[in-house]
């Protein structure tokens, strides 16, 4: 009986595990060239598809909900890249900071990466989202 409820344990734990998966997510600076919170607002431009409109929308209703969305620092994503191995689904953006004189004072790539049963690019899109924003609010806006 002990065995029984043992492996009845054993197997729940690894369908639990299965389902929940694993997340990460990370910023990759790729250039710096001036690190300075002298910003007051920012907003997203993120391209034409799906996914990267909802990637800027994202974005921007953080800064939205913060009360710091303007036109001094533009977002600018490039490089969209979405992947699926089988067992993890990985999304890694490139980001461009311009600001409103058209320079471009920085890059970074956000990555993020999760696995589990239901994956899907909307909550990439979410982890993303959130990695860029307090890259940005907490690097360049005052």
């Amino acid at each position: 009986m002990k065995f029984k409820t043992l492996f009845f344990a054993i197997v729940l734990g690894g369908v639990f595990l299965t389902a929940c998966g694993t997340m990460s997510s990370y910023t990759q600076s790729i250039d710096e060239k001036k690190m300075e919170r002298i910003y007051l607002s920012a907003y997203a431009d993120c391209g034409n598809g799906v996914s990267q409109k909802d990637l800027e929308e994202k974005i921007n209703t953080s800064f939205r909900v913060s009360n710091i969305i303007g036109r001094e620092l533009k977002i600018k994503c490039f490089d969209y890249k979405l992947d699926y191995d089988g067992r993890m689904m990985s999304l890694e953006v490139g980001v461009k900071l311009i600001d409103s004189s058209n320079n471009e004072i920085g890059s970074f790539k956000a990555i993020s990466k999760l696995s589990g049963v239901i994956v899907t690019d909307t909550m990439l899109n979410n982890i993303a989202a959130t990695r860029i924003f307090n890259y940005v609010k907490i690097n360049y806006i005052k």
